[in-house]
């Protein structure tokens, strides 16, 4: 999928989507962010954007204190309010 003007479009894949593999590689990227409390961004523009959001609120604070749960996305990609009350389920 190729938008005309804003270059490719990206398809965040669901967790019934996910193999083993991208899903155990999405929890090592996650235990290496909480260890070193930095975040990983693919490009200057998705770390643009991210800091952008959380100036504006739109990132949990959690999320910005590396304190998510281990199976927790984060990111600009992800309904945080969908999270949180999948995270509700759970408990």
């Amino acid at each position: 999928m190729i938008a005309a003007d804003n270059g490719p479009e990206y398809h965040f894949a669901e967790d019934d989507e996910e193999d083993h593999d991208t899903a155990e590689t999405r929890k090592s990227v996650k235990w290496a962010e909480k260890s070193l409390r930095h975040r990983f961004f693919i490009n200057k523009k998705e770390e643009r954007d991210y800091y952008t959001a959380a100036s504006e609120g739109k990132i949990p604070e959690e999320e910005l204190n590396f304190e998510e749960g281990p199976n927790k996305k984060t990111g600009l990609g992800v309904d945080h309010a969908k999270e949180a009350e999948l995270e509700n389920k759970r408990l």
